[in-house]
């Protein structure tokens, strides 16, 4: 044997053309010889084959992580009680239904009363004015009415311009005074 460096051993080996290409052009750029670019390539296939093997074993790992928390999740699903939630789920859309149609209904009664409101409002002011023309018409007409049919007439006629039809008996005992507004 030729002279040998401690603790390296000489191996023949034979190559496809192309590898032995791709070896010397690696040397080459790497300022290596090709045994040593050939050392460098096996070093740093065991290096990624042992990266490789912990990577393996890290899933296998986590796999078995993700099949006992699947079970664990699987199990707790089997606790639960369906039919309650789906009762206590249906009771709740019950509760929102009836509180929507509470809310229609508030909703419509509040426009309502708005509505009434108003007219109650517009009436009373018309009161007011025809009230106020009254007691005008009345304390300028009382002075000259000297008989109760002139009085009779000026009530009536106020009352007429409130909206107020009151028609009074010509004479005693005879019915009721008709009253229409």
């Amino acid at each position: 044997m030729e002279d040998q460096k401690p603790g390296f051993a000489q191996l023949k080996l034979r190559l496809p053309t192309a590898v032995k290409e791709e070896v010397e052009a690696a040397a080459l750029l790497s300022n290596r010889s090709m045994s040593a670019e050939i050392v460098a390539r096996l070093q740093r296939y065991n290096t990624m084959q042992a990266q490789l093997n912990r990577l393996r074993s890290d899933v296998g790992a986590l796999q078995a992580e993700v099949a006992r928390r699947t079970a664990a999740m699987e199990s707790m699903v089997d606790k639960v009680d369906h039919d309650r939630l789906r009762e206590r789920f249906d009771g709740v859309k019950e509760d929102r239904d009836a509180l929507r149609e509470a809310m229609r209904q508030r909703q419509e009664l509040e426009n309502t009363l708005h509505m009434e409101l108003a007219e109650a409002k517009g009436r009373a002011s018309g009161i007011e004015k025809s009230f106020a023309a009254f007691m005008t018409a009345m304390s300028s007409e009382v002075i000259e009415l000297k008989s109760p049919d002139k009085f009779v007439e000026a009530f009536q006629s106020a009352l007429h311009s409130m909206g107020v039809t009151v028609t009074f008996p010509a004479a005693e005992g005879e019915e009721d005074p008709d009253v229409s507004s």
